[in-house]
């Protein structure tokens, strides 16, 4: 198989290498500005270079795309692929909010195409094991998870005086959509589908230089979540950049046979994690096995590359039997009507159903 990558941050750190490590040939690089694209192709060994995203699909050769670029070109860019004939991986979030996100999604199953969104994290050794625990009835029924992603150092907090600004209409843009959509998605993974949400967003305008309030709607930087599960049981998560001294973010799950905790060490879920875990009638928490099925190697360069390059192999598995595996559009979709079902709980203070699919 032949990829095409488009973005060179992202997808020159964790893409690229990523799928060069599993023996997929990258054909082409694509970015903005051709001398960065050149510089990406000629460190990787990448015989063609394009600025232009259409002309990249014209190619001749080429088998796949992999959509690294800004949030907001994903899903043209995904619509272009599909209409190319091309099978793809698009980062997260794929869309803007989930009228776009569906029609991309209708438009990947009448191509028959596989398509995948970049929930990479569902492969952290941590988080497999900890679905497999879960369904394996570990924790019996769930009663509650508490998540926790606290982000800062001292002097960013408080930065700007006054009352914080309205929220951006799209729930992608904002700290939700870029770091907390990960956690949701995990949370749909491990719990089923979502029946409704509750949140807050905010911007306390950490980011900002001056100190000034923002005249206009700005991305959240900060938001506070509940989630009930049709199966039972609710989620409760807080995220922001703007936590001076912040604790260490992790993830703690409760039911009622037994508890399991995944603590991380960074904002991403480490590619080789730790759980703890007890269950009724033990005296205390502690370290679970993870089996080394579910962490094969280690990849030193990024600690994100053992779980994209888990999501590659998938992604080829898919290419070769003609199916489109998890995560797939459709749970970027479904992750995308929980993120704007969280925008509108924030602007309306009600809490927000999610239609059954």
């Amino acid at each position: 198989m032949r990829v095409g990558v488009v973005g060179v941050n992202f997808g020159a750190v964790v893409h690229i290498p990523g799928f060069q490590s599993e023996g997929v040939e990258v054909v082409a690089v694509c970015a903005r500005r051709e001398e960065t694209a050149s510089e990406t192709a000629e460190r990787f060994g990448i015989p063609r270079v394009f600025t232009d995203y259409d002309a990249m699909l014209r190619m001749d050769g080429l088998d796949a795309v992999s959509i690294a670029s800004p949030e907001q070109l994903h899903a043209p860019m995904t619509l272009a692929a599909l209409a190319a004939g091309k099978h793809l991986i698009c980062e997260k979030p794929f869309a803007i909010d989930q009228t776009e996100a569906r029609k991309v999604l209708d438009a990947a199953r009448a191509s028959g195409l596989t398509a995948m969104v970049g929930h990479e994290f569902r492969f952290a050794s941590g988080r497999m094991r900890a679905k497999e625990l879960i369904d394996e009835g570990y924790i019996g029924n769930l009663r509650f998870a508490l998540l926790r992603l606290i982000m800062g150092t001292p002097g960013t907090a408080g930065t700007r005086p006054g009352s914080p600004p309205p929220i951006a209409t799209s729930a992608s843009s904002g700290f939700l959509g870029r770091l907390g959509s990960h956690y949701v998605d995990c949370l749909r993974h491990w719990f089923g589908e979502v029946e409704s949400v509750s949140a807050d967003l905010t911007n306390f305008g950490v980011l900002q230089r001056d100190g000034a309030a923002a005249a206009a709607a700005a991305p959240d930087d900060s938001f506070l979540f509940t989630l009930k599960f049709a199966r039972g049981g609710m989620a409760q998560m807080v995220g922001s950049r703007a936590g001076s001294f912040p604790s260490a973010p992790g993830i703690e799950v409760y039911g009622d046979a037994g508890t399991l905790v995944t603590p991380q060490r960074g904002v991403n879920p480490p590619a080789h994690g730790t759980i703890l875990g007890a269950r009724v009638g033990e005296e205390k928490l502690q370290e679970l096995e993870i089996p080394e099925r579910l962490q094969p190697f280690t990849d030193e360069r990024d600690d994100r590359l053992m779980p994209f390059r888990l999501m590659v192999r998938e992604f080829v598995r898919g290419v070769n039997e003609g199916t489109s595996p998890a995560p797939s559009l459709y749970d970027g979709f479904r992750c995308q009507q929980i993120l704007d079902a969280a925008l509108e709980s924030s602007r309306t203070g009600r809490r927000i159903a999610i239609p059954p699919e």
